[in-house]
């Protein structure tokens, strides 16, 4: 990791200048990564408030004493959500110096601000004692922990008796090539989609097991054709630049052609832990 930070996204859209780019010519960063689309005809805003939801949905009962921990916890929307309606305490780690700023900064002066701890750092080696979370979840960029099987050691070792883990993401297909991984790899840092099946074996050792993993294709499908559909209008172009529109439009590509070629899927993926 640099010193100028990166900012993670579906895309591989990794220069923070270039996030906050997206940011001016949108007026919403959380397009970046996939949302829910039920019908299909949800714009990209609504697809995401959707994830949001969903998400929530799987955390079935939550109290002010309940805690959770979130992972690459990113701009911090479903955290300041749960914290809003929920009034429990919630922590969140995530190695992106930008994107914790800019929560806390969300955050500042507050009623939510004392539930809601920021910590910069990797899931790999968690600050925190056995057994203490109730709910643990990630959304759309727990591809970007570079060692996921560690993470989900630490997962149950934190995780009280019967927790929750929920996370959504890309997941890559069994005989996905190396030549489509290169080009992914090109954007991701290095780090890169797991299968489901690599999941289910992580749980081996990690003291948890798999409820299930949903896969739903279409959602990534939907979700790169409407983005492009974004930064391809002349607005988008207006208030970046044409070079930038086309880079960006290039990286959907990579993606949207892997999608439609049957290597890369998406997924809601809830694991719990043993009651052992």
């Amino acid at each position: 990791m640099t010193s100028n930070e990166l900012f993670p996204s579906a895309i591989g859209l990794l220069d923070p200048k270039k996030v906050q780019k997206v940011f001016k010519a949108s007026g919403d960063i959380n397009i970046l990564t996939p949302g829910f689309f039920r019908k299909g005809s949800e714009s990209l805003e609504e697809a995401s408030e959707a994830a949001d939801e969903r998400m929530i949905k799987y955390l079935s009962k939550i109290k002010k004493t309940t805690r959770i921990l979130i992972i690459n916890s990113g701009y911090g929307d479903i955290a300041v959500k749960i914290a809003e309606k929920y009034g429990c305490k919630i922590d969140c780690l995530n190695h992106f110096t930008g994107q914790n700023k800019f929560l806390q900064d969300r955050i500042k002066d507050t009623e939510i601000e004392p539930l809601i701890t920021i910590s910069k750092r990797d899931a790999e080696v968690m600050p925190f004692t056995r057994e203490t979370f109730d709910y643990v979840i990630s959304q759309s960029d727990f591809m970007y922990e570079m060692n996921k099987k560690q993470t989900f050691r630490e997962l149950g070792r934190i995780m009280k008796p019967e927790a929750r883990f929920v996370f959504t993401g890309i997941l890559k297909n069994q005989f996905c090539p190396d030549s489509v991984l290169e080009k992914i790899n090109t954007y991701t840092d290095s780090a890169e989609p797991e299968t489901g099946a690599n999941y289910r074996n992580f749980t081996q050792r990690a003291d948890l097991e798999k409820v299930f993993i949903k896969k739903t294709p279409q959602i990534l499908l939907t979700y790169f054709e409407k983005l492009a559909e974004r930064v391809e209008q002349t607005d988008f172009a207006k208030q970046t630049s044409k070079a930038f529109q086309t880079e960006v439009s290039d990286r959907i590509s990579v993606w949207s052609d892997a999608v439609e070629a049957g290597h890369l899927n998406y997924a809601l993926c809830l694991f719990q832990k043993r009651n052992s």
